[in-house]
């Protein structure tokens, strides 16, 4: 009996896992990077991405970033079988809006080589976006997987989570 309540417990305990207990962050040379996409607070119809970074050395860390500023990707989440995957990327808005203006879109920002010091961390908005640029004209609210291309040498893509991106601006209903 004690078994089965302990089993109980257990699995009624899960689902109210937060996402920082199984998901494990992105790692480059001791520095961790973890993002998290939201619906702004102050602006029901903006998405923010904010990344936290943490050195978890006792040693200073360089970072060096260059190119491209911070991006985000969305893409349909808990597509089924036969569903359409939806897919929004922001350098592809780019590229389309340059192109309609007869131009080339391209990465002005030079290498730029800072760091961290060990034991620190710091938290910030890497990325925002209104929800109409995301949805545009085609895509239908609902959740999308987010993913945060931060162009720091080294540090892959980022999970932000997923966001419910609610229909004509409004605040969906949590």
């Amino acid at each position: 009996m004690r078994r089965r309540v302990l089993a109980l417990c257990i699995l009624a305990a899960a689902p109210a896992c937060h996402r920082d207990s199984y998901y494990r962050p992105i790692s480059m040379n001791g520095v961790q990077f973890i993002a998290q996409a939201e619906l702004s607070r102050s602006s029901s119809d903006t998405v923010e991405v904010w990344v936290t970074m943490r050195n978890t050395t006792e040693y200073w860390r360089e970072i060096r970033r260059g190119g491209c500023p911070p991006s985000a990707q969305f893409v349909t989440a808990r597509a089924r079988n036969n569903e359409t995957i939806h897919k929004w990327d922001w350098v592809a808005m780019q590229t389309a809006i340059a192109k309609k203006q007869g131009a080339l879109y391209g990465c002005p920002m030079p290498l730029s080589i800072g760091g961290i010091g060990g034991g620190y961390g710091t938290s910030y908005k890497a990325f925002s976006v209104a929800t109409k640029d995301v949805r545009g004209d085609s895509l239908p609210p609902g959740p999308y997987s987010v993913t945060v291309f931060l162009e720091i040498e080294g540090v892959p893509p980022i999970p932000a989570g997923v966001v419910d991106l609610p229909a004509d601006g409004l605040r969906l209903a949590p």
